[in-house]
């Protein structure tokens, strides 16, 4: 009896250490396996699994705002995107917008690491949000000048392949695809905004109600100006070509005379309506390509924007070519994506407001705020634009394309109409 017994309690501590070591090698094994998915999947920029399609890989960081002082790079976590999916159609929109409070405004902007050096500036001017899509060799690897501008929501965007141009609206759609407020302002990182400019487009409706903020459909534009270059080179770098040295060189010469002429930026580029007017008054700001692009802006009125006290309606555009920076709402299903289809420099804006405008927005112009341009060298991009006929004539086409396909999906005529006779105008360039 009791040799059984002795029998049945090793039988039983025999029984638990193999379940033990078998349980031990179950773990061993999925740790393993897990191990080799994640080895087998392709990397984000920080290590992490992405998607990459296309020669694209997006990732984005967490806001940097949320950061201790010190606290070092910040790991960039891929998100579900589809890189360069050609979004075109008006009925295709973005993913869909999250929970917001109930009005706020998020800068969002796209850019490479030459521009930069204007992000503080950017940040110090904005009061809201920022998110900037951030385009990075192959390497992938944010550079210090852009995590050490604790500001920003940075989404890195490799080009792996090394041949994607400047995907300019794959960039926009990448940023606005993460922003949680309630609306949004798509500028360009070579503008930075009036000092007040976040708070006067929340204070809009003060006597209106929600007349402005609270519609679904208003692209509210934001007047644009631009400082004249303060030296020679300073928006183009051919002008050093005679210069002795390298492409490089002459470039990053080029480019330090401007930062160095336009130094502090908050002097040489002005914060307010009065400082704006004070430099226009001296010639040295305009409206924003009011001598090489008129059809550009000039619906939006820059001298009525001076007088202006309250938000002015569009009734009509001066041009089809008109391509002003607008406030839009963060809502998928009514604010169409930039169609992804334009690349590099050449119709990639106006197509978007056209789409707007086809989609029966109300455009209006807002008082007191503005955006202004700071002098750079040209990008490669316009360069390869200014150099191409070639790139010309595939652009016009892929725009006539585009313009048929929207009239098709679309039911009668825009709300915005295009004003009966054109007043004279300046030369134009064909940009």
């Amino acid at each position: 009896m009791r040799r059984t017994q002795k029998h049945r309690r090793h039988y039983v501590a025999s029984s638990c250490v193999k379940i033990f070591f078998i349980s031990l090698v179950f773990l061993y094994g999925i740790f393993v396996l897990r191990w080799q998915v994640e080895e087998a999947a392709p990397k984000s920029l920080a290590g992490e699994p992405s998607r990459v399609k296309n020669g694209l890989e997006i990732g984005r960081n967490q806001s940097l705002r949320s950061l201790p002082p010190g606290g070092g790079v910040p790991a960039i976590v891929t998100e579900n995107l589809s890189l360069a999916s050609h979004r075109h159609s008006v009925g295709e929109r973005r993913t869909a917008a999250p929970a917001a409070a109930e009005f706020d405004v998020t800068l969002v902007s796209h850019a490479t690491t030459e521009k930069l050096w204007l992000v503080s500036e950017m940040c110090q001017r904005w009061q809201g949000p920022v998110i900037i899509a951030l385009l990075l060799s192959n390497d992938g690897v944010l550079p210090p000048s852009a995590t050490s501008i604790r500001c920003v929501e940075w989404v890195a965007v490799r080009d792996a392949s090394g041949k994607s141009g400047y995907p300019v609206n794959t960039l926009r759609n990448a940023a606005i695809d993460r922003v949680k407020t309630s609306h949004f302002l798509m500028v360009d990182a070579d503008f930075l905004p009036s000092a007040d400019l976040h708070s006067k487009i929340l204070r809009i409706d003060a006597q209106d109600g929600n007349r402005w903020l609270g519609n679904l459909k208003l692209a509210l534009v934001v007047p644009a100006f631009e400082v004249k270059p303060p030296v020679q080179g300073c928006s183009s770098s051919r002008a050093l070509g005679t210069q002795q040295g390298g492409a490089a060189d002459i470039q990053a010469a080029a480019l330090e005379a401007c930062r160095r002429a336009l130094a502090p930026l908050s002097e040489t580029v002005p914060t307010t309506q009065h400082g704006l007017r004070i430099c226009v008054q001296a010639k040295k700001c305009s409206a924003f390509q009011e001598h090489s692009s008129w059809d550009s802006h000039s619906t939006t009125g820059s001298k009525k924007w001076f007088q202006d006290t309250r938000v002015r309606p569009l009734s009509c555009f001066l041009s089809s070519r008109y391509e002003p920076y607008v406030v839009l709402r963060r809502s998928p299903e009514v604010t169409p994506a930039y169609d992804e289809r334009f690349k590099g420099y050449g119709k990639n804006k106006i197509s978007h407001i056209s789409q707007l405008r086809w989609a029966n927005f109300e455009f209006a112009v807002m008082p007191g705020g503005f955006l202004i341009h700071v002098p750079h060298l040209r990008s490669d991009a316009k360069e390869a634009w200014l150099a191409s006929s070639r790139l010309h004539k595939s652009t016009d086409a892929l725009y006539t394309k585009f313009f048929k396909e929207l009239q098709a999906s679309t039911k009668g005529g825009p709300l915005t109409k295009l004003c009966s006779r054109d007043p004279p105008r300046a030369k134009t360039n064909k940009a």
